[in-house]
């Protein structure tokens, strides 16, 4: 059979984007159940002999593939682990027997087809990086749910969430694929993503994860493999030995902040940031500002004082006031608060459990991007 090249490979892929576009628009069970499993399917078929040339010369296999384990390894124990804090929920993906079996020919047949494509594409085209990056991006586009988007495009706030949470991390995905493919074969990338994949399309529970967490975890693990590898790995397929240990240690270092960073977003700890959506307590923090709270007891929050600054929660909104008055009735505690830029107080009483914590400190102006996107999705 007559080898197909690069350039046609890249025709190839580009018509089946505008083929897979349209029909994510006219018959998108079409095209999930039948037409993206079967042509993955024979990709992977065809260009899986081409790829043994090239796990042939995959040198140090053992080596990448255990350090790649012990890594995805860590990533599950950690996402298990967040749903001691969050929660857990059940698996949105079908976890009969015959769900499971429609979850791989969905899922992890085109997820198998196009990493064994895109191994055998870039390391044939390692020298020509525009090429490398073409097919990256392609190769995500076309991974990319577009019925979604177009099905949900009228609610914004819906939009940037699947965006953060879903797309970003995907185009991610992608590049490091990509780079994992280009120093070994299509094993290294199949690893990672089928783990992940497999663990989701099998299990009935799964930590309830919001979606900045969701995207934010994705985001770093992927970060963490990529300077794993990229440390440890030379052009002419050796391993570096390292001599710098500090550079070995800051790895672990690395991973272990960006998990606390994502714990503390999420509240896992005592302390917890919002950001300040108004100029109503002007001076002592402002319009723009993050806000640190400390969560305390009930107990606790029965005894605050006049002039205490507390953070409670009225339907979606959080609002920080101080207390300028303490009402007691039949052992309820209530409290009366107001912004001190405020010229009267606040209409409406909050009892001790609408109160999420009380006023620590504050940080200027590394709220705005949360500032920014609420009014941008409070417009009509």
């Amino acid at each position: 059979m007559k080898r197909i090249k690069g350039k046609e490979i890249l025709l190839i892929l580009i018509i089946y984007l505008i083929i897979s576009f349209i029909l994510q628009l006219k018959a998108n069970d079409l095209y999930i159940k039948i037409v993206n499993p079967a042509f993955w399917l024979f990709c992977g078929v065809y260009y899986y002999r081409e790829n043994k040339e090239i796990y042939i010369r995959f040198s140090h296999k053992n080596i990448f593939i255990k350090k790649l384990l012990l890594w995805m390894l860590i990533y599950l124990i950690v996402f298990f682990d967040i749903g001691f804090i969050t929660g857990y929920g059940r698996n949105p993906y079908d976890n009969t027997l015959f769900g499971i079996f429609n979850n791989i020919t969905r899922v992890i047949i085109p997820i198998s087809g196009i990493e064994i494509l895109r191994s055998y594409f870039i390391n044939k085209n390692k020298k020509n990086k525009k090429i490398y990056i073409i097919m990256t991006l392609l190769l995500f586009f076309i991974e990319t749910n577009f019925y979604y988007y177009l099905y949900n495009w009228a609610n914004k706030k819906v939009i940037f969430k699947y965006l953060c949470s879903t797309t970003l991390p995907l185009l991610g995905i992608n590049f490091l694929s990509s780079y994992l493919v280009s120093i070994g074969s299509f094993e290294l990338s199949l690893i990672y993503r089928l783990i992940d994949k497999l663990v989701l399309v099998t299990l009935p529970i799964v930590p309830n994860m919001n979606w900045f967490v969701s995207g934010a975890f994705s985001l770093v693990f992927m970060t963490i493999i990529y300077f794993m590898f990229k440390y440890r790995y030379h052009p002419d397929d050796s391993l570096e030995i390292e001599k710098n240990n500090k550079k070995s240690f800051g790895y672990p270092l690395t991973l272990t902040f960006c998990i606390l960073l994502i714990l503390f977003m999420l509240g896992a700890f005592k302390y917890e940031p919002i950001a300040i959506m108004s100029n109503s307590m002007v001076p002592t923090y402002s319009r723009g500002d993050v806000v640190i709270y400390e969560k305390i007891s009930q107990d606790k929050l029965k005894k605050l004082k006049k002039g205490s600054i507390i953070i409670y929660k009225i339907g979606d909104m959080y609002i920080a006031h101080r207390i300028n008055k303490v009402i007691i009735n039949d052992e309820e505690v209530k409290y009366m608060t107001k912004g001190d830029n405020n010229t009267t107080s606040d209409i409406k009483l909050v009892a001790t459990s609408d109160i999420k914590g009380v006023y620590i400190g504050s940080f200027k102006y590394i709220g705005y991007p949360t500032v920014w996107l609420n009014e941008f999705f409070s417009k009509k």
